[in-house]
């Protein structure tokens, strides 16, 4: 059997009538850089998510008034999940160090808790912030606002897959290298093994990953072998999990 490659496009925006397929198997990468500004505090921050949809991150918390001269670093912990096409992100951003407040140097304390859900439709993450200031000798400030942020430049939920299949020689069992390439141009290499039936004319792959960047994904995959094209799709990417079965 000749070597060849299958192209299966996850997301197809180019044709209207999948625009609920696109929906059913769009996979979510929200690494990148964001900013919150509200009453003279600015956190500005980068997220990065793993295949796993574990969040990590850093930046700086900003609070420039009159009486006020504060600029600490932070960190990030959090988590993405996605489950029947909602995607949320749920993470805790802290920071400690010195600062003036009110007029007094004094050791300052940042404690927020962020709670995102994905609208597609804007492209934006909207939610709320509660937030804890405190300042030693002052006491702290606490309060919940309305949070809103635009998805990274790229990012649509889009992506390709690409299996290169190499049979064995009797043509039924299949192995081989796999990656998926997301809208914002990030690649996550994939192993597969697969097998032909050809009594149902179907080929079934199994794909994980393969290195410390891609591990935690895992995808299942059913493919007519009369036209090449998907039947079925399951798997877990980037914390989100997708089925689909293709009409």
């Amino acid at each position: 059997m000749k070597k060849k490659t299958l192209f299966l496009m996850l997301v197809l925006t180019c044709v209207y009538s999948l625009a609920y397929v696109t929906e059913s198997v769009a996979t979510w990468d929200f690494s990148g850089y964001y900013t919150e500004s509200r009453d003279d505090m600015t956190l500005s921050y980068i997220l990065i998510q793993d295949a796993r949809g574990k969040l990590t991150g850093y930046g700086t918390f900003d609070y420039f008034s009159d009486e006020n001269d504060i600029s600490i670093d932070v960190e990030i912990k959090g988590k993405v999940k996605g489950k029947n096409n909602i995607v949320t992100l749920k993470y805790k951003v802290k920071g400690e160090g010195p600062g003036y407040v009110s007029g007094e140097d004094t050791d300052v304390k940042l404690k927020d808790k962020v709670s995102l859900e994905l609208d597609k439709s804007s492209l934006s993450l909207m939610g709320t912030m509660k937030r804890k200031l405190c300042a030693k000798g002052s006491g702290c400030e606490a309060d919940t606002s309305h949070v809103s942020l635009d998805v990274p430049y790229g990012m649509t939920g889009g992506g390709i897959l690409m299996i290169d299949v190499e049979p064995d020689e009797n043509g039924k069992k299949l192995e081989g290298s796999a990656e998926l390439t997301l809208s914002n141009d990030e690649v996550f290499p994939l192993y597969f093994k697969g097998k032909y039936n050809s009594k149902k004319d179907e080929t079934k792959f199994s794909l994980n990953g393969v290195d410390d960047f891609a591990k935690g994904m895992k995808f299942k995959i059913k493919i007519n072998g009369r036209n090449g094209a998907a039947t079925f799709i399951s798997g877990n990417a980037l914390g989100q999990k997708i089925k689909y079965k293709f009409e």
